[in-house]
């Protein structure tokens, strides 16, 4: 099983060092889905897709077979995850999962299950960080400066 899907497993950080048995259980429960050429997947999905076969376009990126997006699934706040949709560009087959199935074979491997949290705290950090960063940002280009002090309003 992870022969087969070795090609992916690895563009999905929250499964690495993960119990073998959970990563199996989890790539059992993927859910076959086929998009036709054109057709953008909304972030609206909360899943996790993985590229079987075709070529779809992510966030500015090509993806190809073996590729994978939607890790962010697993963060409960939706100001933290992606909105970036993505296009297929071919036929594409992919296989998905959702947060909720994620996190219900976790349950039954304890260590897994805490690798799983620990990266979402990472990742929810990251993506907190990124975000004060970008307010901050608009905040210096909305407030005049003069002569090296802020302004008061």
């Amino acid at each position: 099983l992870a022969l087969t899907s070795r090609r992916w497993l690895r563009n999905v950080r929250f499964l690495h060092g993960c119990d073998p048995e959970f990563v199996a259980s989890l790539i059992l429960a993927l859910r076959p889905t086929v998009f036709t050429p054109d057709d953008v997947i909304l972030p609206g999905y909360r899943e996790l897709f993985v590229i079987y076969r075709g070529v779809a376009l992510f966030g500015g990126k090509l993806l190809q077979a073996g590729a994978a997006w939607g890790e962010d699934v697993l963060l409960e706040c939706e100001a933290l995850r992606s909105r970036s949709c993505a296009k297929a560009l071919t036929y594409l087959e992919t296989n998905s999962i959702g947060r909720e199935r994620i996190f219900k074979i976790a349950e039954r491997f304890p260590l897994s299950l805490q690798r799983l949290r620990r990266y979402v705290c990472f990742l929810a950090l990251h993506r907190q960080i990124v975000m004060i960063a970008k307010i901050e940002r608009k905040l210096r280009e909305a407030i005049p400066e003069v002569s090296g002090v802020v302004q008061v309003l």
